[in-house]
């Protein structure tokens, strides 16, 4: 009985004591919806927890495109612990999943089943961080979907541009300090994502 008060009494704090915030972003391309990304943020003491979530349907000519991925990561006293990245798509990109782990003072990374090493002792920005933080003054983000680093440009007027390992340019854009804006240019145009919430 002792047992089940004291991780009732531990459950209930943290949901008590837990900070969640969360935002929304409509995905459009060529002017139609064509889906949502979902980003929540919990801190519970020096421990943080991201998850993003984007779920995508489309039809192009006489294609339908449909592709999926979530990000989570959790970190600690600001350093990444551990992330999981996936990426599901009926066609046109390839299909990831991944992981990366702190290993005393480097990282592994486990993409596609190809291991890579890190040799950083911390990892404190990450591509999940972009959702919360404008990232001024920094030069490169980690991106757990890639396993890899990626350069970061400051465009002036709070708007950032990256481009991932595969070629796709990125542009976020900040208001007030809120992510409001987010730009991904393909080889079949752009898709824009607008925060609603």
């Amino acid at each position: 009985m002792r047992f089940i008060y004291t991780t009732f009494l531990l459950l209930l704090t943290t949901l008590l004591f837990a900070q969640t915030s969360q935002m929304k972003f409509e995905v459009n391309f060529n002017g139609m919806n064509i889906g949502s990304i979902t980003a929540t943020k919990t801190i519970l003491g020096k421990k943080e927890t991201i998850d993003v979530k984007t779920n995508t349907d489309a039809s192009i000519l006489v294609m339908s495109i449909h592709v999926e991925s979530e990000i989570n990561l959790h970190k600690e006293q600001a350093v990444l612990k551990n992330g999981i990245a996936y990426r599901h798509s009926n066609r046109g990109t390839e299909n990831i999943i991944g992981y990366t782990q702190k290993l005393g003072n480097k990282y592994v990374s486990n993409i596609n089943h190809k291991v890579d090493t890190i040799y950083k002792p911390a990892i404190t920005f990450t591509v999940a961080d972009l959702y919360f933080t404008e990232p001024i003054g920094l030069t490169e983000i980690y991106s757990n979907m890639y396993g890899s680093f990626v350069k970061i440009s400051d465009l002036g007027n709070h708007k950032y541009k990256f481009t991932t390992p595969d070629g796709k340019v990125n542009a976020y854009t900040y208001i007030n300090g809120q992510l409001s804006i987010i730009e991904v240019e393909l080889s079949i145009g752009k898709v824009v994502s607008k925060r609603t919430s």
